[in-house]
């Protein structure tokens, strides 16, 4: 006769299941909370590179400006890079190179937008690759986004054209177009990225990256704008902007990027991305050079719930995806 305490083997086993199934869950818990972290982390660097870029390109050209920025990323990433890069096979190299070009091109491409087109309407227009990634990998076969994420992608666009587009003068011209033709691009370089992520190390992939942007920037700047005496011809906010930029805003930033997208769905990517706006207003508004009225803090709000649902919605994928996993590990053969 068995008593209550003693248990069979068959419990035994369906409880060592279920605990392994909640450890799962936890595990895939704090896990997925890293990746959205680290983009909105790389985010972060990219907003706050906004008002000290927009001070740098009054005493410095923007191609030039660019190209000493990635010139510092490139020098402080190569002794980490160069031993990894010899043990790369040369067609992930290749297509490192392709996704450094597209990322090269949606840099270039918002620039040249930028001089026609309002500040706001721009950074509206830049957001919306957290609409056209996921409609690209739906397009793709990579599976269309859930009603939860559509619903993100509302409220956090809603409440950048709160905060961008309500009551602000919109100016737009035909080279707004290159902003849009930027979004298509650094929507792909997200896809491309997304996939490079498990096929080489992040280092490689960063430095591939910014030498591609620093050496195509290079080229046009020689070309087409007038350089500066280095470093004497300086100015005090672009020697800011190639020390940040260099290594914030090019290198940490893409470095963020590359390992938060490694363990985040690419359709969830544009969203935590596209908030590098928002980041640049919040410093604006903490360095006084803005102030929070009603209608910026309504955006705010909007956007923090939008990216909240996306955040609960992926935790809960991945969580159910860990947790189906162990399972099948402990079933019986």
């Amino acid at each position: 006769m068995t008593s209550d305490s003693e248990s069979g083997p068959g419990e035994g086993r369906t409880d060592r299941a279920a605990s392994s199934a909640r450890n799962a869950t936890a595990r895939a818990s704090t896990h997925t909370l890293l990746g959205p972290l680290a983009l909105l982390a790389a985010s972060a660097l990219w907003g706050g590179m906004y008002p000290v870029m927009k001070r740098a390109l009054l005493e410095t050209q923007p191609f030039t400006l660019i190209t000493l920025e990635y010139l510092v990323a490139v020098l402080v990433l190569l002794p980490v890079a160069a031993p990894r890069l010899r043990r790369t096979p040369p067609t992930i190299l290749l297509k490192a190179l392709g996704m450094g070009l597209l990322w090269f091109g949606g840099v270039s491409l918002v620039f040249l937008g930028l001089r026609e087109t309002s500040a706001g309407l721009s950074a509206f227009i830049v957001i919306q690759t957290a609409v056209v990634t996921p409609i690209l990998v739906g397009l793709s076969g990579g599976g269309w986004f859930d009603r939860r994420l559509g619903g993100a992608i509302v409220l956090v666009l809603g409440g950048m054209a709160v905060i961008f587009l309500l009551g602000e003068e919109v100016a737009f011209a035909p080279a707004t177009a290159l902003i849009a033709l930027a979004v298509v691009l650094l929507s792909v370089h997200m896809i491309v990225l997304g996939k490079l992520t498990h096929q080489a190390p992040a280092p490689v992939l960063v430095w591939v990256q910014v030498a591609v942007t620093c050496g195509g920037a290079a080229v046009i700047s020689f070309f087409a704008e007038q350089w500066p005496a280095v470093p004497s011809g300086l100015g005090p906010w672009t020697r800011a902007a190639i020390l940040y930029g260099g290594l914030g805003s090019s290198l940490l930033a893409v470095l963020l990027q590359t390992l938060g997208q490694r363990i985040t769905p690419v359709t969830h990517v544009g969203i935590f991305l596209s908030l590098e706006s928002v980041f640049a207003v919040l410093l604006s508004i903490a360095l006084g050079v803005e102030s929070l009225e009603a209608r910026t803090a309504l955006g705010f709000t909007l956007v923090f719930a939008g990216t909240v649902l996306a955040q609960t919605g992926l935790r809960r994928e991945s969580a159910a995806a860990a947790v189906e996993e162990q399972l099948e590990l402990q079933a019986p053969l």
